[in-house]
């Protein structure tokens, strides 16, 4: 057996070493030639915007370097930046490539999880669309749509899973509760409150609790409100977007003070 496996025409890894998917698309890049980057499915694997891995690059080239791999032609003043190793687009123009090549669904996970984790905010990614927004570019209006329900009258919402979860309560046909109530006597906020039946509802996206001082002052958060005799309910992106009907149930169950049903729908 030799000391080099060659992976790609001019692309070798070292025979016996094992083969992740971060060295994959590290040889994509590195076939696709000089100046080749990661980008559109393959950068926002790389920067944890999306779970579905792709050999995905752009280059000076459209043509595939290999079979399997997808070269899209790099656009003018793109400057590569390096994750994990790897040169790729920015976290901005990956969101933004990303729209053109993916369905709404991946889009929304996509900008959820970069606003949650600081790589970005809506009103950086709208910027950002208008310098590339070409007439005609695919997947400008998804974006756009996306963005438009992450903002409001004030600008950035205070988390981006509330215009979804907002939604649903309309849809549901829930009672109203109160945004953003501070809960007397103490320095907590909670997402939506029904006060009158001591029921809070948090609503988490990605990356919420980044640190280990917030991870320790959310517990404590909970405890204050247990034992102030709330009932709280957690729900994540994935309980929104995919179980709405299962929410509604569990909320509707603990405002008529019957506790908590199984989370489905």
């Amino acid at each position: 057996m030799g000391l080099w496996h060659r992976v790609y025409r001019g692309v070798y890894r070292i025979s016996g070493a094992p083969v992740t998917d971060l060295q994959r698309l590290m040889a994509a890049v590195l076939a696709g030639g000089p100046g080749a980057m990661a980008s559109h499915r393959g950068a926002a694997w790389l920067w944890g915007l999306a779970d579905d891995f792709h050999l995905e690059s752009a280059g000076p080239s459209r043509r595939s370097p290999a079979p399997g791999v997808v070269q899209r032609r790099l656009g003018s003043g793109t400057r590569a930046v390096v994750r994990r190793g790897i040169p790729c687009t920015d976290p901005l123009r990956t969101v933004v490539d990303l729209a053109a090549v993916s369905p709404r669904s991946k889009v929304e996970t996509a900008l959820d999880r970069g606003i949650a984790r600081g790589l970005f905010s809506v009103k950086a990614v709208e910027a950002e669309l208008g310098r590339r927004a070409a007439k005609g570019r695919p997947g400008v209006k998804v974006l756009r749509a996306c963005l438009a329900e992450r903002l409001d009258e004030g600008g950035e919402r205070t988390s981006c899973l509330e215009g979804p979860m907002d939604r649903l309560l309309v849809r549901q046909c829930l009672p109203m509760p109160q945004r953003q109530f501070w809960l007397p006597g103490t320095r907590y906020r909670l997402d939506y409150a029904w006060p009158a039946a001591r029921l809070a509802v948090e609503v988490d996206g990605y990356g919420s609790h980044s640190d280990l001082d917030a991870f320790r002052d959310d517990r404590q958060r909970q405890n204050v409100l247990v034992l102030l005799g709330w009932t709280v309910l957690r729900f994540t992106w994935a309980d929104v977007r995919n179980r709405p009907a299962g929410v509604a149930d569990q909320i509707r169950s603990a405002i008529a003070g019957g506790g908590t049903v199984p989370l489905s729908g």
